[in-house]
């Protein structure tokens, strides 16, 4: 019997991390315990295969389909892909096991008192541990059985060493883009996590006890990785739970790991503090590892609301202990902190941050970085299960409690008010206040230089881009979009005060980035005028997010139409060299951007026009600009149809073969045009600047540009 195990697409796998042995686990297990030959498919890496095939797990080969719901995020995917698989494939057995289906089976299946809706594609649900229950279902399977039970598990298994070798030969099909994936493999030494705590999905599984591969198996299962995947030039994901929480264990196999030092790039595992003693911090720098650590919180009654220890005083002595001994053992480790866990408030933040500031500003040497995520809600979690004290206790709010049935499940497992002094927004702002200062600190302080050096300051970057402005952006479209779902606001981001206050962040910065990079005259008051018009207003809906880049944007669905990139508003008004005073003929206006950063250029003794041909978004410019007077929109279906106004500079934003001789003739003694010319003959565009001096017109190039062709514009050339 043809058994398929398949991955849907883990959306919290990290980046560049390749290996399922959650997977490669259960299948070894199941070919070696019963007649069924096993497949696996990751449609992550199926698309990257030299011909992918995604149709495979449609096919009437497989007599049984695993689907891995491996978090929360995956549930939509797993279960609407198991309906079309049962659409297309009657018979088939279909079973899921996973973090997810282990915390809500009856998301699944139609128990009683589910929430599910609709009928359910699914035989069986397997909760934990999938090998001994996921063997029984094959064994019946292939005796043409099926059986009666819905849900099975927890059934841990008791000696990790009873496990079949891993078969890695289960992806054979994925080694060959492997590389294109990533440069970090993954593979487990242990399962299972005795620690409670509150925000953790792990004991949703059903198992607390911890329990490893020998010493000996584990370098075994390592060494055969390694003839499988090379791993010299990757970085070694141990992805347990909590590694080495056995002392003996741990620092035997970090014996062993020191002698086989050399054969990942870099290791890196997750563990705590309090399971690290001052010999083992030399242990892991001579075994080449950097450790991953919780801290959750640096204020003591959050961390005691966590569960994630009874003595706060005492976990924070050996942290800062932890730190400057890592420091002096170039040892890289990274923590992490959760900020808005229900029952937070502004001090309980500020005291974490107070903490957090300590740890790493004071640390000699400091050889680690901090990551701050939002408090995420998920199900199976002890928030889960006592979420009607929080509320009560706290005045907690989890606005979309199933928030994996929606869209936007980024913004909406984190969308919680903590407490009834904390919203959601208060949450959010008083993070970046205080916790960005720490991170960009870390930046700067961060001094770990071994092996995969850049790895780590990836990560170092990673936690210093989640405070900028366009990362946050997306959670306040999301935001304001659910504030209109739910009643609760006009879900325009673009009227929210801390969205425009973030937009204009961004584009300050993307202006001193193109200053950086490019070779730009940058007039100091062109460069203040485009980070004040608010670039998101004059563009669609849908690329509010990317208005602060440097990018040209489509403005009529077919692109015949685009507001430039703002690079060019640059190049072009320098080259212009428009001041106060100025009458600027701005061609090819679009919705008045360029008008907008023109109008405070010229200031109240000068004059914008705009000029546009296309008329809906002629209409949009004068909604756009009709609160600044030095600026006039004319609609037109070609210039030779108008009066030219009064001018003695012009910028076309829109390609031409020659610049109209009415332009040319009305350009007064002094006056500039500039352009991006195509000649007929011409193979490219070039940025061309026509000077008149003397009573004479004065041309020079400025090298290749590309603009919109005038002749894409409804009716004739501009």
């Amino acid at each position: 019997m043809n058994v398929l195990l398949l991955s849907p697409g883990n959306s919290c796998r990290p980046d560049g991390n390749f290996g399922d042995p959650h997977l490669v686990a259960l299948g070894s297990y199941v070919q070696s315990r019963t007649e069924a030959r096993v497949e696996v498919i990751d449609l992550d890496y199926e698309r990257l295969t030299e011909r992918p095939d995604s149709q495979r797990i449609f096919s009437h080969d497989f007599a049984l389909v695993g689907i891995s719901c491996y978090s929360s995020y995956d549930y939509l995917t797993s279960f609407y892909l198991a309906k079309e698989i049962r659409e297309r494939n009657p018979e088939v057995v279909l079973v899921v096991g996973g973090y997810h289906a282990s915390a809500r089976p009856g998301d699944f299946l139609n128990l009683p008192d589910s929430p599910l809706e609709e009928e359910t594609p699914f035989d069986h649900v397997v909760i934990g541990e999938g090998e001994l229950p996921l063997t029984r279902i094959v064994n019946a399977a292939t005796r043409g059985e099926r059986l009666p039970q819905k849900t099975f598990g927890p059934e841990p298994l008791p000696d990790l060493d009873d496990l079949p070798s891993m078969d890695w030969s289960l992806l054979d099909r994925y080694r060959a883009v492997a590389d294109r994936i990533g440069s970090q493999a993954a593979i487990s030494f242990s399962r299972g996590c005795p620690f409670g705590c509150s925000f953790c999905m792990e004991r949703s599984k059903g198992e607390s006890i911890w329990r490893a591969w020998s010493p000996e198996r584990a370098e075994a299962e390592l060494l055969a990785f390694n003839d499988w995947l090379p791993l010299a030039n990757r970085t070694l994901f141990i992805s347990d739970a909590v590694f080495g929480l056995r002392s003996s264990w741990r620092r035997e196999m970090l014996d062993r790991m020191t002698r086989l030092k050399d054969l990942a790039r870099k290791n890196w595992t997750l563990t705590r503090v309090d399971c690290i003693t001052s010999g083992d911090i030399d242990r892991y720098a001579q075994a080449n590892f950097g450790v991953g650590i919780g801290l959750e919180s640096g204020d003591s009654d959050m961390l005691r609301l966590t569960g994630k220890i009874g003595q706060p005083d005492v976990f924070y002595d050996r942290f800062l202990e932890f730190a400057a001994e890592a420091g002096k053992a170039d040892l890289p480790w990274g923590a992490n902190v959760i900020v808005g866990h229900p029952g937070e408030t502004a001090d309980t933040m500020s005291r974490s941050a107070d903490f957090a500031r300590r740890l790493f500003t004071e640390t000699e040497n400091l050889t680690g970085f901090l990551s701050v995520d939002p408090f995420r809600f998920y199900p199976g979690c002890q928030v889960d299960h006592q979420l009607s004290w929080y509320e009560s206790e706290f005045g907690a709010k989890v606005h979309r409690p199933r928030w994996w049935n929606y869209s936007e499940q980024s913004f909406t497992s984190e969308w919680v008010d903590p407490s009834t002094e904390l919203d959601y927004r208060s949450r959010e702002k008083l993070t970046e206040k205080l916790f960005r200062p720490i991170v960009d600190t870390v930046g700067q302080r961060f001094s770990y230089r071994g092996n995969a050096a850049d790895y780590f300051r990836r990560s170092v970057e990673r936690s210093r881009q989640a405070f900028w402005p366009g990362y946050r952006l997306r959670f306040l479209l999301d935001y304001q979009l659910w504030q209109k779902l739910t009643g609760a606001g006009n879900g325009q981001l673009i009227d929210d005060p801390d969205a425009v206050e973030l937009l204009r962040e961004a584009r300050s910065n993307t202006i001193a980035t193109i200053q950086s990079q490019r070779e730009v005259a940058c007039d100091p008051a062109v460069v203040e005028a485009l980070i004040d018009a608010p670039r998101e207003r004059f563009v669609h809906e849908k690329h509010i997010l990317e208005s602060y880049l440097d990018k040209a944007l489509p403005l009529t669905d077919d692109s015949r139409a685009t507001i430039s990139a703002l690079h060019a508003y640059l190049i072009n008004f320098a080259l212009l060299q428009l001041e106060p005073g100025d009458r600027l003929l701005d061609i090819g206006g679009g919705t008045g951007y360029g008008a907008a950063v023109a109008s405070r250029i010229v200031g109240p003794a000068g004059h914008v026009t705009s000029y546009e041909i296309i008329e809906h978004l002629a209409e949009q410019a004068a909604k756009n600009l009709a609160d600044r007077t030095n600026v006039t929109v004319i609609a037109g279906s070609g210039l030779a149809d108008i009066d030219l106004p009064p001018f003695n500079k012009a910028v076309f934003g829109c390609a031409v073969k020659e610049i109209p001789q009415q332009i040319i003739d009305a350009l007064p003694e002094g006056g500039r045009i500039v352009a991006p010319l195509r000649p007929a003959e011409a193979e490219h565009q070039t940025l061309t600047c026509l000077i008149r001096r003397d009573g004479q017109l004065h041309q020079s190039t400025h090298g290749p540009v590309r603009y919109v062709p005038a002749s894409a514009h409804p009716g004739r050339d501009c």
